[in-house]
């Protein structure tokens, strides 16, 4: 992987309010992409639940040797509910924000991948932002049958705590998008049940031992291709392809 700055592509979705004329930091809910033309995309639910806050917008730091950021909010949004992923622009673009190319090609299972962003990104007692980034490997490519659509989405080997929601999925070694974190899903087995009984009054006590696994999800851009959209004027693929991000 080429040497760059995390926040030159991955930015933080935020809740922020107006006080005595300041800005002030209410927390970071997702992790936004760049697309070229002040459109950035990220988990519809992170956007939404941004825009519970005063403003919802996104924090760029003004120079990446500093750690003081300017906040821009967004103007425009479109959600696509049926595979959790937004778009939108901000009031105000950014001219240092980059954008990475899409890839249209399925990851195996045992892939190498990562994704970065702001899980658990703020700290407000030092008021500081913090990004984080996860290294693992593609579990699977499977239907995400929570999903109404049954969008075909990745497992990653690697839990995806809040705040990391909307960041893209890269395979190692290159810098191109495969997916977008929505979340995790968790499987369990019942390894040990006993049942205990009550003869008095019929009731009944079952008490159950479970393994469980936790999985982050990612959604596949497969399923974004032929989605039209308001904001991009047209379908995904076609505004990939115009601005050349679709590989």
């Amino acid at each position: 992987m080429s040497k760059y700055h995390v926040e030159e592509y991955s930015f933080p979705v935020i809740g922020y309010q107006l006080k005595d004329g300041k800005a002030k930091l209410h927390n970071v809910f997702g992790t936004a992409s760049y697309m070229n033309n002040n459109v950035f995309i990220s988990a519809a639910h992170s956007i939404k639940n941004a825009q519970e806050s005063e403003f919802a917008g996104m924090a760029f730091r003004d120079d990446m040797s500093s750690n003081t950021y300017t906040y821009h909010y967004i103007k425009e949004v479109e959600i696509f509910e049926d595979f959790d992923i937004g778009i939108f622009t901000l009031h105000n673009g950014h001219k240092n924000a980059k954008s990475n190319p899409w890839l249209l090609q399925k990851i195996s299972a045992l892939e190498d991948v990562y994704s970065m962003g702001f899980p658990h990104g703020y700290e407000p007692a030092l008021k500081r932002l913090t990004t984080r980034a996860f290294k693992g490997h593609i579990v699977t490519y499977r239907k995400f049958d929570l999903f109404p659509s049954e969008p075909d989405i990745y497992e990653l080997s690697f839990h995806c705590p809040k705040g990391i929601s909307g960041a893209s999925l890269k395979i190692l070694g290159c810098e191109n998008i495969m997916g977008f974190v929505i979340g995790n899903s968790a499987t369990e087995i019942v390894v040990f049940s006993e049942k205990e009984i009550d003869e008095s009054n019929g009731e009944r006590t079952v008490y159950e031992r479970v393994e469980s696994t936790k999985f982050g999800i990612a959604i596949s851009i497969q399923n974004l291709m032929d989605i039209k959209s308001n904001i991009l004027g047209g379908t995904f693929r076609e505004y990939l392809l115009k601005e050349q991000l679709l590989k």
